[in-house]
């Protein structure tokens, strides 16, 4: 049986198109193969998403820069329009990116620290090492477990 298309199809596939159904549901609902599907309604297809965007598009554009107050819309539905656009479009960041490196933008170098080593630093600073809470504790040798500074 040949298909024949009509406005009122051309129009149902567009719709669906454009509401994201895919081909395959599409021609199911019309009764067709995706073959004839993209035969007859190609252009409407490929039109759909297009236009559908175009049109979300241009709302969002119209709340971002605060035109759909005079329509109705808050303040507050303008400002979320706007970062959205921003973070989407102009590559907006809500947090800051931090890198941290070491000399010359190298590798950070790393460099394990005994407490004794601290302890004697602050020494040599003239800073109480208890006092910054460098302390060594020794315990679980019994009862005679005794405290090193």
């Amino acid at each position: 049986m040949t298909h024949k298309p009509t406005d009122e199809i051309r129009a149902q596939v567009f719709a669906l198109s454009s509401f994201g159904v895919t081909q395959e549901v599409i021609g199911k609902f019309i009764g067709i193969s995706d073959d004839t599907l993209r035969k007859n309604y190609g252009s409407e297809l490929d039109r759909a998403a297009i236009d559908r965007n175009a049109e979300v598009a241009a709302f969002l554009f119209r709340s971002a820069n605060g035109s759909t107050l005079k329509e109705g819309a808050s303040y507050s539905d303008c400002l979320k329009a706007a970062m959205f656009w921003m973070k989407t479009r102009a590559q907006w960041r809500e947090t800051a990116q931090v890198e941290h490196s070491g000399p010359d933008g190298g590798p950070i170098q790393i460099e394990d620290v005994t407490v004794e080593r601290l302890i004697a630093e602050a020494t040599r600073l003239g800073l109480d090492p208890d006092a910054l809470g460098l302390s060594i504790e020794i315990s679980g040798i019994g009862e005679g477990a005794q405290e090193e500074n």
